[in-house]
């Protein structure tokens, strides 16, 4: 029915709404409204931490992932290249040769060709330079000592190495073989130092030998430890090379020498060289045992 207007027409006025005539004292007490405020400012604090704790999770898992692991992380040098790398005894060794065109703070060297150029400059080789992704580059002593003068300060040898990483003494390249040597599965035959087929890469060429212990003899067999040693050869200031026959890699001592991986031979040896313009292969260990 249509209100007519006439407030005194009861029989026509619609119904007031029930307004309740007493509100429950506790709702209307402040300190209520006070702890309210504070059970909800409580929640939103739980749920804050929470969503810190989880976050936090995920970045210990991010650092876990990013954790360097011998045998499983890669390094990387100035011109990217990316090197495995693989663990003998308690040191981490880079498992592929050395191919960087610079040094670690980015400073340039000097490409050669294979002929004797200069022993005070720091240059890199290859040849031909298609095969430097295989067989890594060489290096004269002073690319890959940073160094006109033979290394005293076994310290401060990065040389051409990435950041945390050097350069290997005598004694490290000691270490390694002495290592391999007390391992059984990594010995050919009665000799425990013949180790060089263990070290040897199973991809490479190595020349021809008849003798089985070698690294030339059936290469299928190479590589037990993973070091992946590649026949790059070597250059001497007249031109020599012998590609995919001798490995020759640089240490680090007082006078320049290298570790030398032979096609025909079952054992490593270690020569000195008479000067600094000899080029060889390079293999980085890690500054820090594992």
């Amino acid at each position: 029915m249509a209100f007519s207007g006439d407030y005194d027409d009861l029989a026509n006025t619609p119904e007031m709404p029930t307004v309740p005539t007493m509100v429950s004292a506790f709702e209307n007490d402040a300190q209520y409204i006070t702890k309210r405020q504070f059970d909800s400012l409580m929640n939103s604090i739980r749920v804050a931490q929470q969503q810190a704790d989880s976050l936090q999770e995920i970045i210990d898992g991010m650092k876990d992932q990013m954790q360097f692991k011998c045998g499983t992380s890669t390094i990387e040098d100035y011109d990217f290249n990316k090197y495995h790398t693989v663990a003998i005894g308690s040191q981490c060794w880079m498992k592929e040769n050395l191919r960087t065109t610079h040094y670690a703070d980015g400073t340039a060297l000097m490409y050669s060709s294979l002929y004797f150029t200069s022993p005070t400059l720091p240059y890199y080789y290859s040849d031909p330079i298609s095969l430097g992704n295989a067989y890594g580059l060489l290096y004269n002593y002073v690319a890959a000592m940073r160094s006109t003068e033979p290394i005293t300060d076994f310290n401060n040898r990065q040389g051409i190495c990435p950041t945390g990483w050097h350069i290997p003494t005598i004694d490290e390249w000691s270490q390694m073989n002495d290592y391999v040597s007390s391992q059984s599965q990594y010995v050919c035959g009665d000799n425990i130092y013949n180790i060089a087929k263990a070290l040897a890469s199973n991809t490479a060429v190595w020349g021809k030998t008849g003798d089985e212990c070698s690294p030339a003899y059936n290469i299928d067999e190479n590589n037990a430890t993973g070091f992946s040693a590649m026949p790059a050869g070597y250059i001497t200031p007249d031109g020599y090379n012998n590609l995919e026959m001798n490995g020759y890699y640089w240490w680090c001592e007082s006078t320049p020498g290298s570790c030398e991986f032979n096609g025909t031979q079952p054992t490593i040896s270690y020569m000195l060289h008479p000067s600094n313009d000899y080029a060889c292969s390079v293999r980085c260990v890690k500054d820090d045992d594992m």
